[in-house]
């Protein structure tokens, strides 16, 4: 178990170090581009809806966030916590939230009665989430998440 655990935490490292490598000389992971009708690129969200795929394809239809979270006041709220407590319960429709630059440090808790909840910012370096709750301070481990949902016993 200490090889293993040793072996994981060295991966890890090594991860970190190439990570931070690639940063530094700006290089940019995670980049998915699809052909729109007219043969630009465009990004388009996986949880979009495919009905509003064709449209946006077509360029129809602008696909807007239901909300918009900004530190400096410029979005509906400033805080993704009051984002979530805005979401309708049980709603069948998407609600998206559109978080705009910044560092955001809080704990997010979705419910199960927050239903098709659809979180995005700008970009992994742009937008961060980060919780402070951890294992050390007596919380759980499973509800040290950002981002998650209520542990029931």
């Amino acid at each position: 178990m200490t090889n293993a655990m040793r072996s994981t935490s060295n991966s890890l490292a090594i991860a970190t170090g190439i990570l931070g490598i690639l940063k530094s000389l700006d290089f940019q992971l995670h980049r998915r581009k699809l052909l729109s009708a007219g043969g630009t690129r465009q990004i388009i969200p996986g949880w979009i809806t495919s009905s509003q795929r064709r449209a946006l394809l077509q360029a129809t239809v602008e696909v807007a966030p239901n909300l918009t979270v900004a530190q400096d006041g410029s979005g509906d709220v400033k805080t993704i916590k009051e984002a979530i407590e805005m979401i309708p319960k049980k709603s069948l429709d998407p609600f998206v939230i559109y978080v705009k630059k910044g560092t955001y440090e809080e704990n997010i808790v979705l419910d199960k009665k927050m239903r098709n909840v659809h979180v995005y910012g700008d970009g992994m370096y742009d937008t961060i989430v980060s919780g402070s709750l951890n294992f050390l301070d007596g919380t759980p481990t499973y509800s040290t998440a950002t981002f998650g949902e209520p542990f029931i016993t």
